[in-house]
């Protein structure tokens, strides 16, 4: 009988910790080499400002910003920017789960090659790379979910361990509470572990206490330290998915999320897994994984319509997906999709630019602030990301959801001309002025008569005094 401690035989040998080691820094040197000069969407931006304020944390993935700045404090006092540090945090956390998948699978007596062919083609899906090159709380989270299948996998060889089942919950409750989607994880690992222990009543009477305890353990977790990382007032996960299903996306857009978040995303498994079907071993655990996959698009296809994620709520399945693909797949056919995959992700993460201003930009800001100091009105994104990555402690707004919620008619125009006054009275007293961007101020220029009133309005009110830097301009 395979011995029952977690701590197993493999790991008291210094051999395969050389491995584990460089699949690690293989896989961090990979993704360093490929980070993102800019940001993916608007989440990134919220982390690095909170970052450089010291507070303030997301009100559904409570758990990342507290570790996000327990690992920055290392990084900002070698000097690294809070951008930087959040990118690098992304490596380090899509490396370590690398290195957990490839753990589980020596866990579970895999060959070396094999250990090797996972770890590769894990490392080089399309998804991790992506995630791994910007900041976002994708590359931490999986390093958590990751744990979970490794103490999954612990639990399959030792067969009566509670200590693996308390600490797979453990895992999948903190990976929760680093993103939401991680509350999945508590019904797929389990169901992965009792299908491939068998379904029949002397089976089951001796493998479902152990999934009791871990269910017992994931919801220790996310309820206590859940109830104690939250802000009062703010939405929960029940609440966010309840909103979101009030305005279904279009059926049609299935079949598109469907094969961007999971086949373009997760090449090569993602493809070769299905192989596993032709073994009658693997038939349960792998239609497991198709319902999987399934519930998991469609989460991705009602929370973010529209938009393709790259994979991001999937990142979990690229585990047993790999693992089925070992076992059913030709190795050359794996080693060639790999690459495929790897060219196709380095090329997904080339072609996506976030609009971004010119470096003269940033610096002329950093002058601009300088001499004095400011609130900053930004027109856009690009804008944003460049005070962001320069300066991330200064306060800013993106004017645009100002004159989106003008358009709507959630706000007339004499309430813009009322915000702005608050505004500049509140700072002024904080000893800063306004700095409206002419990105900003063009926004009011639209032939619009709401528009037109609102920057009436503002012209009325203020004297405005213009400022221009090295291509950065605004009136203060």
């Amino acid at each position: 009988m395979p011995p029952a401690n977690i701590v197993t035989s493999e790991f008291r040998r210094p051999g395969p910790w050389l491995e584990g080691g460089l699949v690690f820094g293989l896989a961090l040197g990979l993704y360093l080499l490929f980070a993102k000069s800019g940001f993916y969407e608007v989440d990134g931006q919220s982390l690095v400002h909170w970052l450089a304020m010291g507070e303030g944390n997301h009100d559904r993935h409570l758990l990342f910003m507290p570790l996000a700045r327990l690992l920055a404090t290392a990084l900002l006092w070698v000097g690294l920017t809070p951008f930087e540090a959040l990118r690098a945090i992304s490596a380090i956390g899509m490396a370590t789960a690398v290195f957990f998948f490839w753990a589980a699978a020596l866990r579970l007596g895999r060959s070396r090659a094999e250990r090797a062919s996972l770890a590769a083609a894990i490392a080089c899906s399309p998804a991790l790379l992506f995630f791994a090159a910007v900041v976002e709380f994708h590359g931490l989270f999986l390093a958590f979910a990751a744990m979970a299948w490794f103490f999954e996998a612990c639990l399959e060889r030792s067969r009566r361990s509670a200590l693996a089942a308390v600490a797979m919950g453990i895992a999948t409750g903190l990976a929760s509470l680093v993103h939401g989607s991680g509350q999945l994880l508590v019904l797929l690992l389990p169901t992965f572990y009792l299908l491939r222990q068998g379904l029949t009543a002397p089976v089951l009477r001796r493998t479902l206490p152990l999934v009791l305890l871990a269910f017992v353990s994931h919801a220790v977790v996310v309820l206590g330290l859940g109830y104690w990382l939250r802000p009062e007032g703010t939405q929960g996960q029940e609440d966010y998915l309840l909103s979101s299903l009030e305005f279904l996306p279009p059926v049609a857009e299935f079949g598109s999320d469907f094969l961007h978040e999971w086949i373009l995303a997760f090449l090569p498994v993602s493809l070769l897994c299905w192989m596993a079907f032709r073994l009658p071993d693997e038939r349960g655990r792998t239609s497991w994984l198709a319902v999987s996959v399934l519930v998991y698009v469609l989460l991705s296809w009602v929370l973010v319509p529209g938009v393709h994620e790259r994979g991001a709520y999937l990142l979990p399945l690229v585990y047993p997906a790999a693992l089925f693909t070992l076992s059913s797949a030709p190795r050359w056919w794996i080693l060639a999709l790999t690459a495929a995959g790897l060219f196709y992700g380095i090329h997904d993460l080339r072609s996506y630019e976030s609009p971004s201003r010119p470096p003269a930009w940033s610096r002329a800001l950093v002058q601009v602030e300088a001499e004095q100091p400011g609130f900053y009105l930004m027109g856009d994104h690009s804008e944003v990301d460049a005070l962001l990555i320069r300066k991330p402690e200064l306060p800013y707004s993106l004017f645009q959801e100002t004159i989106d919620q003008l358009l709507l008619g959630m706000l007339r125009a004499s309430d813009v001309r009322a915000l702005l006054q608050g505004l500049a009275d509140f700072q002024a007293r904080q000893g800063r002025v306004i700095y409206l961007t002419a990105s900003a101020w063009g926004l009011l220029a639209k032939p619009d008569p709401i528009l037109l009133a609102a920057r009436e309005g503002i012209q009325g009110a203020f004297v405005m005094v213009p400022v221009e830097r090295d291509g950065f301009q605004a009136w203060r």
